[in-house]
């Protein structure tokens, strides 16, 4: 997995103490993304230390969904923790914040077209099983519709069975429905996601509500996929100042 080329703290603030001894913090860090490939994800973490490297407070497995092309500089907020004065036990003038950032590119499947069942009784399927550059195992899917309620609308629920084929932890796999109708326009859309631990399998579900009983008449599915590799990572250190 490559760096970037360039991560700087932009922006390392801390304002407070408030009257309940509060101290919030203000971070911002610029980004280069020197890979070939756009970046969609990123995950930060952001460790307060004291002078001698000390965890004071910290924060950890933030997402960002971003986008940002390669070859291309952009500023992204860092989710800084919150603090409470009583608990450090050192200068704040002497605070610093490390902070750590991976990134990620996505890779999108179109999984296929799954037609909307005809009432609750029965079920649709996208009846093929295949593997996703040999990393994931997609085991089909199915879809199934709730009872009408008083009001005459449905839920769907489309659930998709994958299994992580190698030795590396896959950060997020998204699914993607989308409602059709016959004249291509989109009625509803929902995605949902998962990590998935080497060579483990797990179900993802995405559940959508509400749809008029009506409107799903001769409705299908489109059904997506996207995986999330990593591309980058770097980390970058600043003293917090006073706002």
């Amino acid at each position: 997995m490559a760096h970037w080329k360039k991560m700087k703290i932009t922006k390392c603030t801390y304002d407070g103490p408030d009257s309940e001894g509060n101290i919030q913090y203000d971070m911002e860090a610029s980004l280069e993304n020197a890979s070939d490939y756009d970046i969609e994800l990123i995950k930060t973490s952001c460790f307060i230390i004291d002078e001698d490297g000390i965890l004071i407070d910290g924060s950890f497995d933030d997402e960002l969904d971003v986008n940002i092309d390669s070859k291309v500089t952009e500023s992204i907020y860092i989710q800084p923790p919150w603090s409470l004065l009583e608990q450090i036990d050192t200068d704040l003038t002497k605070l610093k914040a490390t902070v750590n950032a991976i990134s990620f590119r996505r890779e999108p499947y179109e999984l296929g077209m799954v037609d909307v069942p005809q009432d609750n009784k029965t079920i649709s399927v996208l009846d093929k099983s295949l593997d996703v550059c040999g990393a994931v195992k997609v085991f089909g899917a199915s879809l199934n519709r709730s009872k009408p309620n008083d009001d005459g609308e449905v839920g769907l629920v489309m659930k998709v069975g994958v299994r992580n084929l190698t030795s590396d932890y896959i950060e997020r796999i998204s699914v993607k429905v989308v409602v059709i109708d016959q004249e291509k326009v989109h009625i509803e859309e929902d995605t949902n996601y998962v990590s998935l631990a080497p060579n483990s399998s797990t179900l993802i579900s995405v559940d959508l509500y509400d749809i008029t009983e009506d409107i799903l008449r001769k409705c299908q599915i489109k059904l997506s996929m996207s995986t999330y590799v990593p591309v980058g990572s770097n980390s970058a250190e600043a003293i917090i100042e006073k706002e």
